[in-house]
């Protein structure tokens, strides 16, 4: 997992989460665009985040986001409270 941390607040924007081969799966994204912070999105080809995440692509709650996809480093915010 790689979190992206704004240079600017210090506080995280965005997980991407990555498979055994290092391709990236996944995102969960902690700024409110069009769904709450805290959601994720799937990429149903690993590698390729276009295939999940975009215009028109699907926006999972946090409610079901898979077990540690939302962890941030220590003493690391997200930009938008989850669920706001």
């Amino acid at each position: 997992m790689y979190t992206h941390i704004d240079p600017k607040t210090g506080k995280a924007v965005q997980n991407a989460i990555y498979d055994s081969n290092g391709d990236v799966i996944g995102h969960v994204d902690f700024k409110n665009h069009g769904i709450e912070s805290g959601h994720y999105h799937l990429f149903p080809e690993p590698g390729n985040p276009a295939s999940g995440h975009g215009p028109g692509k699907p926006h999972y709650p946090h409610s079901g986001i898979p077990s540690g996809w939302d962890a941030l480093p220590p003493g690391i915010e997200p930009h938008t409270p989850i669920g706001k």
